[in-house]
């Protein structure tokens, strides 16, 4: 807490805080949870990036304490999830479904990844299926990056999108508008 209050000044200016991102910050839910009460005490707005594949109550201990969450959804169909991620999408579908009935600020994050699930019948699937939830504010498409190569690469580990183009700013503004043609408010982050 030393650290981050360190910045209040910059978080009362900007309007910002502190967000949790990771890895995954429900893997360390006791941590991310002591964090984020202390963060609500002291009047500072918090948020949450996660990929949603963790139990229930963890996430949902966690919302009680988060003024936004920025939760990603890599594919809706599960054949497709478990190929790109190596688990099913079904806990984390639950648990987004969970979370539009509980938490008010909610931000749909789609990393935007060329051959895996860029195709237009994947975006409209996933924005028909955020439009059925109801309580989203917005999709945010974010292009895919090569961050992770070089950590890979420092593991000793075989990074399975090396090489894998980046998708322009033209494919990003596409897939905001296929997902805005559904009725979903969407923006890129690049």
């Amino acid at each position: 807490m030393l650290e981050i209050e360190r910045d209040m000044p910059f978080f009362r200016r900007s309007g910002g805080g502190v967000t949790l991102g990771g890895g995954e910050p429900t893997s360390q839910p006791d941590f991310a949870l002591d964090l984020l009460k202390v963060c609500q005490e002291r009047g500072i707005n918090t948020a949450m990036e996660t990929s949603g594949y963790a139990p229930w109550w963890v996430i949902s201990e966690l919302s009680r304490y988060l003024d936004y969450i920025l939760f990603d959804i890599k594919h809706i169909d599960p054949v497709q999830h478990k190929r790109l991620t190596g688990v099913s999408n079904l806990r984390i579908l639950n648990n987004l479904g969970e979370l539009c009935r509980v938490h008010p600020h909610l931000i749909i994050r789609y990393p935007l990844i060329p051959g895996c699930n860029d195709g237009e019948a994947d975006i409209l699937a996933m924005a028909r299926y955020i439009k059925g939830l109801g309580q989203v504010e917005k999709v945010e498409v974010i292009p895919y990056h090569r961050y992770g190569e070089l950590k890979y690469e420092m593991l000793g580990r075989k990074y399975r999108l090396a090489g894998l183009a980046i998708p322009n700013s033209e494919m990003v503004a596409w897939a905001c508008e296929l997902i805005r043609s559904q009725g979903v408010a969407c923006e890129a982050v690049h």
